[in-house]
């Protein structure tokens, strides 16, 4: 779990780099940047629950994939060609991920 810490607890900001992915296409698109050595997450973005906390049925397209800043150049070189250009962010370093 060092690399969740390093992931978090860093300088280095972390942006959204893609949007509007389904589940499979965002596991694929983070494979691709772990295999490259980068750190994604990907995060469900409309996560619906009931009121005992049962997930409820989700939309497809509502997986977005968050990188570090330092990466989001080389990130973009990796998945450029295996995801849609809409999806893709390229002005992520004007979209930050604030933490709260």
């Amino acid at each position: 779990m060092r690399w969740l810490r390093r992931f978090f607890y860093s300088d280095d900001e972390v942006v959204k780099l893609a949007d509007g992915l389904s589940e499979f296409d965002a596991g694929i698109a983070e494979e691709l940047l772990a295999n490259e050595g980068i750190i994604a997450m990907k995060k469900n973005m409309e996560a619906v629950y009931d009121r005992y906390w049962r997930p409820m049925l989700p939309s497809a397209d509502n997986f977005a994939l968050f990188v570090k800043q330092s990466d989001v150049k080389r990130a973009i070189e990796v998945l450029e060609l295996a995801l849609d250009p809409r999806q893709l962010r390229r002005r992520a370093r004007e979209r930050r991920f604030r933490r709260r």
